[in-house]
C-alpha cells in the first residue's frame, strides 16, 4: 500500500490553492438549483433542513454544484447531521465520482469501503472492552495477554515487554513496521497478527511515530480472542446493534479467515453519521451508554504533530480549520481515498464524505470542503 499519509505537504497545499480551478468542461450534468431534502430511509434518522438547523444553505448550495461539475473530483456521498437531525444527504454520479479499477468501493448494497477510517471503530471497541473487564487499561502490557496464545516471539528484548495498548493506538509501538515501506509484509503472512508481534524493534516504545495499520489488527484481535467472540461479533453485539447498524460487510485475511481491521470495514454513509454522532452524544445511544465518556474523550487528545495543523490521536486524526480568523479543532475519522467522519461537539455537527481517490493526493479535499464551504455556512 502506498504510504499515502507521508506524502509531501506541498501536495495539499496545492491542493488548497486551487480553490479557483475551472470545472471540467466535458461535464454534461447540470447542477441543482435547490439542494434536495433528505429522504426517509429507514436509517433511524430525523429528518429536518439546513435553514431549520441554523446554516445559510448558500455555501452548500454551491458545494454541491461545485462537486457536480467536478471542480472537485471523485465525491461519492455526502451527509452532515446537526442537532441529531439528517439535513443533507447526497449520493453523487458514479460516472463522475469512480476511478477506474476502484468501483468496489461502494458496494451494491450502498455500503462503502471506509479503508483507515475502520481504524477509529477499533479503537471505540476497544474502549467497550476495557469498560467490560477484558482488560485493565490502555496501559496494559501487550505482550502479557498474547502469551497465552503464542509459546514465543522472534526477534525478542524487553523494549517489546513495554508495548502497551496507547503505544498501538498512538502509532508509537517501536516495531520497524512502516505502511508502505516495501518490507513490512504482514498482509500476506499465514499469521498477520503473529508477523507483527514478531517484528524487529525500530525504537523504543511510546516514541516517535510510524504509521503501522499491523498495530490496529493486533488489537481487534486481542479483543476477538479475549472476548471468546471474534471481533465482528463482538463489535455488533455491543456497538452496532444497539445503534440500529446491520452487520457491515469486512475484508478478510486472505490466510487466516480474519478481518482486516486495519482498513477493512464497508458501512452505509449513513450509518458512519451514526458513529459520529456517538461522539457528540459523549458515547450514549437511546439512553444506554455504550462507550464511556471518558475514552471518548481520551482517544481524541491530540498526541503526536504531523504537520499543516494535523495531529493523530489515539487511532483518531485532530485538524485545526481556520474561519473567520478563528481555529476550530475537529477530531476526524479518515481512511484513504476520502473517507472522512467529522464529530464536532462545538456545533452538533457531524459530516461524512466518501470518496474514490486511493492513493491520490485529491483525498484531502474534505478539508477545503470543510474549512471554506461547510463551516463558514455556520460560522459566517
Amino acid at each position: 500500500m502506498i504510504p499515502y499519509r507521508l506524502i509531501s505537504f506541498l501536495f495539499l497545499i496545492t491542493l488548497i490553492n486551487c480553490k479557483d480551478q475551472k470545472t471540467n468542461p466535458n461535464n454534461t450534468e447540470s447542477p441543482p438549483f435547490e439542494l434536495k431534502t433528505p429522504e426517509n430511509e429507514g436509517y433511524g434518522w430525523e429528518l429536518s433542513t439546513l435553514e431549520e438547523e441554523g446554516f445559510n444553505p448558500e455555501p452548500i448550495k454551491q458545494l454541491v454544484r461545485d462537486i457536480y461539475s467536478q471542480k472537485f473530483i471523485r465525491i461519492h456521498d455526502l451527509i452532515i447531521v446537526r442537532n441529531n437531525k439528517l439535513v443533507l444527504d447526497y449520493e453523487f454520479s458514479e460516472k463522475n465520482v469512480i476511478r477506474p479499477g476502484v468501483a468496489w468501493l461502494t458496494q451494491e448494497d450502498g455500503s462503502h469501503y471506509l479503508a483507515s477510517a475502520t481504524k477509529s471503530i477499533v479503537a471505540v471497541a476497544l474502549g467497550i472492552a476495557i469498560e467490560q473487564g477484558l482488560f485493565e487499561s490502555k496501559d496494559d502490557l501487550l505482550y502479557e495477554h498474547f502469551s497465552e496464545y503464542y509459546d514465543s516471539f522472534e526477534n525478542w528484548n524487553e523494549k517489546k515487554a513495554t508495548i502497551t495498548f496507547d503505544d498501538l493506538l498512538t502509532m508509537r509501538a517501536g516495531y520497524k513496521c512502516r505502511d508502505g515501506d516495501g518490507e513490512t509484509m504482514w498482509s500476506i503472512q499465514q499469521d498477520m497478527i503473529k508477523y507483527i508481534l514478531d517484528r524487529p524493534m525500530d525504537y523504543e516504545p511510546g516514541t516517535g511515530f510510524q504509521y503501522c495499520s499491523g498495530n490496529t489488527n493486533v488489537i481487534g484481535d486481542i479483543i476477538g480472542l479475549k472476548s471468546g467472540l471474534g471481533f465482528e461479533e463482538f463489535l455488533f453485539r455491543y456497538l452496532l446493534e444497539p445503534m440500529g447498524v446491520d452487520r457491515p460487510k469486512y475484508i478478510h485475511h486472505e490466510h487466516s479467515g480474519k478481518p482486516n481491521l486495519s482498513t477493512g470495514i464497508f458501512m452505509q454513509p449513513r450509518d458512519m453519521a451514526k458513529f459520529g454522532q456517538l461522539y457528540l452524544q459523549n458515547g450514549e445511544w437511546n439512553g444506554v451508554q455504550l462507550v464511556p465518556k471518558e475514552w471518548l474523550e481520551f482517544s481524541t487528545d491530540p498526541v503526536y504533530k504531523i504537520g499543516d495543523g494535523r495531529y493523530y490521536a489515539h487511532h483518531w486524526w485532530v485538524k485545526d480549520f481556520r474561519v473567520n480568523e478563528t481555529l476550530h479543532k475537529l477530531p476526524y475519522a479518515e481512511g484513504n481515498g476520502g473517507q472522512v467522519i467529522y464529530p464536532y461537539k462545538n456545533l452538533n455537527l457531524v459530516i461524512v464524505m466518501t470518496g474514490g481517490n486511493y492513493d491520490d493526493y485529491l483525498m484531502y479535499q474534505n478539508q477545503v470542503m470543510v474549512e471554506d464551504y461547510i463551516l463558514p455556512s455556520l460560522l459566517d
